[in-house]
Formats: C-alpha cells, structure tokens, sequence
C-alpha cells in the first residue's frame, strides 16, 4: 500500500500479524528440514545443506523487519487511538481530560505523515519509511513520558478502588507500553493494598448485615424486592463487588499480584466469598424448609372472612402466600443455577395467574357488598333486606366452605360477582335517583308556589285568580 489511511489500523494489523506469522512459519519449516535432512536420504547418501541460513534470507529477513515495524505502527495507532474516548473523574479530571485531548491532537499529526506517503512502505529498497518511522518512534516516546504523568495523577486524583480500575480498563493496552509501564510500576502495590482495605468495607457491611438479621424490616434488600430474593441479590452484588475488582487485578498481569502480600488478599477476597455463600444459603435453607408448610396452611383458607360488628367482608388471602408467590417470580428471575425452588412453592407459582384473577374478581366482589352495607339507609334497608339476606347466604359459602384449593371456585365467583354487581347497581340507581329528585325539588324551593299581589282598593283585583 502506497499510504496509510485513517481507518487503517484495525484491519490490516489483523493481515499484518497473519502474514508475519505465516512468514516466520516458513523460517521455522526450513530450520526444522534442515535439521531432519538426513530422515529424507534413506535409499542415498546423505548431502548436508551447508550453506549459511543468512545467504538464504537476506531479503526475506528485510521485509520482515519492514513487516514488524508496520505492525508496530499499527499496533500503536490502535492504542493511542484510545485516547479519543477517555475521559478522567476526580478533582483534577477535568484538567487532565484536557491534558488527553491535546495529546491525541498531537498524536493525529504525527499520524498524519503516513497518511498522506507517497512511497511504498513495503518496498525494502526504500528507505524513507524507516526514516518516517524512527522519527515517529522518537516522538511517540515523548508522548508516553506525558501520558505516564496523566495516568499517575489519575490514579492518585481516584476516590475509590472501583474508579481506579475503571481508568486502567479506560487506558487499556497502553499501560503496557513499557515507558509508561515504568513509570506506573510504583502503583501495581498500591492496588493490592487498596483491594485489601476494600474487603476490610465488604466484610464490615457484611457483619452489618449479619446482625439485622433477625430484624427482618430493618435488613438491606435490593431495591424492590421480597426479603429472601432481596438478600440473595443483595449478596449477589457485595460478591460481584469484589470479584470484578479481583480478576481485573489478575489481569493486569504484573509480580506484584503474585507477590506474598497479594496471596494475603487473595486468600481474605475466598474467605468473603465463603461468608456471603454461607450466609444466603442460611436464609435460603431457612426459606424452603417453611414455605410448604406455610403455603398448605394458607392454601386451606376460606376466600372471605367477616367482621361480626360491621358485618362487612374481606378476601383472606394471606400475606404470607403473596409472599411466596413474590419470591418464586423474583428467585426466577435471578437465573442462578445453584437455587432450586421447592416444588411446593413451585407448584403455587404455577397457578399464580389463576390466583390473580381469582383476587381481581373477589375483591370487587367485596367492594361492591361493602358499598352497599356501607352506604344503606335504615329507612332503606328494608327495601333490599330479603335480596341482601340471600346475598349473605351465597357469600357464606365462601367464609365457611370453598378455600383457595376448592374445586369449581371460578364458578362461584363469577355467579356471586353477578348477582353482588346486580344489588350494588340497583341500589346505586335507587340512590341516584333520589339525588335527582332532591335536586329538581331544591329549585322549586327557590321561589313560592303563590304570591301575594300588592294592597288594593279594588276588592275584585285583591282576589287570587283560581284560574
């Protein structure tokens, strides 16, 4: 190619590495037969090649190089393109985002220079590109003393361990450019000693946590959820907080996470672990061994209950089952392999859209006979007495025989969601039209039926006209 353009980088590296390894491949094939010759001269006698390797490839090893400072170039391109995106936090981020964004600027203009060549740069016999290229070398060392001083004042300008790995992934590949490396090498240590101090909070939120137990109100849940799937995700996030931080350490590939003060932390970071499983399996052990018992007993519960003083009605549907029927939908969606939802809870789940509907309908159900016990006049209750008395003898079936496990309760409901609709709507009629008549007799009394004519001599006139 006789340039290098601005989308360049990604592509060609891949070809350039795959053809660099294909070449070298060919080299390693040819010192291998040469060395197994004497396997291909059974029937003959054998002739070694004893020329030198040197007087085989000296172009071949030229282009080579030529491959590998191509490759060079690309692979710094691709990292420093990085710096486009990256932007610092802190007290200081602002200045030093700034700091970055110049520095690419620069970085863009020495690319320049191979965007707009007009030689081939994979033609050996020339030598302006490995003279492009010193020059490009010399000032890209200049711009990784300035980026090694920006990352180290990112990383001391970081409030926490999380925002400190958020820069390294941030910077990437970059720090492993070996000026910068250097430079940052005083920091790998630092990591470890603020990894330690992190899990020294994790086990400190943890003790915290572990000591409301028994006070189920005031323990921390994930936000929105049951109390049994609230604490396994609540666990789930203090783990992932410490995992993810651990194996970006790992990855960093450097002594210092291999050194005896990391195997410290390392061994502190499995005995979290081992406590927070030990702990949401306390509570999810102490969870499955109730929730078939409780879910039966609830099971086995009339539909309705009545107060004897108000005579007014509710749904019985426990707490405790709404409970369960929470914490199956939220355990599914936590799409963890080592939870096993007992198959009494998961049983009730299964008819959890039936009881939804069975609740819907009861409780308008109870709406509209409480409306109606609530809102009858004692002048008017006899009007309704004998519809209401056959009301309560259908409603009893609910409160002393049918529970929530009852065959042919659908049936029930919707025959007593008719007829409780029925009486609450006449009676609302009734009411309504009562209002009615009130109001249009409230404007008769605005004005009276006779009025009085003014005093008059006239006897005939003084007289009101029947007529």
């Amino acid at each position: 190619s006789s340039g290098i353009n601005a989308e360049w980088p990604l592509r060609p590296g891949e070809k350039v590495s795959f053809i660099l390894t294909v070449l070298l491949k060919f080299k390693d094939d040819f010192e291998e037969k040469r060395l197994n010759l004497k396997e291909y001269f059974k029937n003959s006698e054998y002739v070694p090649w004893e020329f030198a390797s040197s007087l085989v490839f000296p172009r071949y090893n030229c282009f080579l190089a030529r491959l590998q400072q191509i490759r060079e170039l690309v692979e710094t391109i691709i990292e420093f393109n990085r710096l486009e995106k990256i932007e610092l936090g802190g007290v200081k981020g602002k200045a030093l985002s700034k700091q970055v964004e110049n520095l690419f600027v620069e970085f863009t203009e020495f690319v320049t220079v191979f965007q707009n060549i007009t030689y081939d740069c994979l033609d050996i016999t020339d030598t302006k590109f490995k003279a492009d290229f010193d020059t490009f070398k010399d000032k890209i060392q200049y711009l990784d003393l300035r980026l090694a001083s920006i990352i180290t004042q990112g990383f001391d300008d970081c409030g926490s361990l999380e925002a400190v790995i958020k820069m390294l992934d941030a910077f990437g590949t970059l720090l492993d450019r070996p000026i910068i490396r250097k430079d940052f090498e005083p920091k790998y240590p630092l990591l470890i000693t603020m990894f330690d101090e992190e899990l020294d909070l994790t086990k400190k939120i943890f003790d915290q946590q572990n000591a409301l137990l028994n006070d189920s109100p005031a323990i921390t849940l994930h936000k929105n959820m049951p109390f049994v799937a609230g604490v396994l995700q609540w666990c789930s996030g203090m783990r992932d907080r410490i995992s993810l931080i651990k194996n970006r350490i790992i990855t960093l590939n450097h002594g210092a996470t291999e050194s005896a003060e990391a195997m410290l932390v390392f061994q502190k970071y499995d005995q979290m672990i081992q406590l927070l499983g030990s702990f949401e399996q306390n509570i999810y052990t102490n969870w499955t061994s109730n929730v078939g018992s409780v879910s039966e007993l609830n099971l086995d519960l009339p539909l309705l209950t009545r107060s004897e003083s108000t005579k007014l009605i509710s749904v019985n549907f426990d707490p405790q089952l709404v409970s369960v029927l929470r914490e199956v939908r939220y355990l599914q969606s936590l799409k963890r392999e080592d939870i096993v939802i007992p198959d009494s809870a998961a049983s009730i789940y299964a008819k959890n859209d039936l009881f939804r509907q069975y609740l819907a309908n009861l409780d308008l159900i109870v709406s509209r006979y409480n409306k109606v016990r609530n809102t009858i006049l004692d002048v008017e209750f006899p009007l309704i007495e004998g519809q209401l008395n056959q009301l309560d003898v259908q409603l009893d079936k609910a409160i002393t025989t049918l529970n929530w496990k009852s065959e042919a309760v659908w049936d029930y409901i919707e025959d007593t969601r008719q007829k409780t609709g029925d009486l609450e709507q006449r009676v609302s009629s009734s009411k309504d039209n009562v209002d009615s008549m009130n109001t249009i007799m409230a404007k008769w009394s605005s004005s009276p039926l006779y009025e009085k004519k003014e005093k008059s001599t006239d006897c005939d006139s003084a007289l009101i006209p029947l007529l």
